[in-house]
């Protein structure tokens, strides 16, 4: 259990013949890593759920109702999946599930620079980036 610890310089060890069995929590690897990597993916999301409808509204000049349907579309996901996706996330690796659903919503975004600096940026795309990054969520 020690090989998973990060003590800080000067921080005190164990006492001597025992095992290290507790301590802050950051000084966790696991904990560490996982804190990390949920932090950036909550604040992608947020940032992702501003920026999709701005720049539907600044580039593609979209009407309300596309946004409000760019907005439905957000949440439509988890509603339809969440039973079905639930039901599979217990057979299989919580890690690699959340693993698999960042990077499926990480290219999904990554698209849409792409796609806008050609200049072939449409709202079909962007509904369909929406709801490819709302579906991570339904499990």
């Amino acid at each position: 259990m020690t090989a998973d610890l990060i003590r800080p310089r000067g921080a005190p060890g164990p006492p001597p013949g025992r095992k290290w069995n507790g301590g802050p929590l950051w000084w966790h690897r696991n904990f560490t890593r996982y804190l990390t990597g949920q932090t950036a993916n909550v604040a992608g999301s947020a940032v992702s759920q501003v920026v999709i409808p701005v720049l539907a509204v600044v580039e593609l000049d979209a009407s309300t109702a596309q946004v409000a349907l760019l907005a439905i579309l957000g949440q439509l996901p988890p509603a339809l999946l969440a039973l079905h996706a639930g039901a599979l996330a217990d057979r299989y690796s919580k890690r690699r599930q959340m693993i698999a659903g960042d990077l499926v919503s990480a290219v999904a975004m990554v698209t849409l620079p792409l796609v806008s600096t050609f200049g072939t940026l449409t709202l079909t795309h962007l509904m369909a980036v929406c709801g490819a990054g709302s579906s991570r969520h339904a499990a």
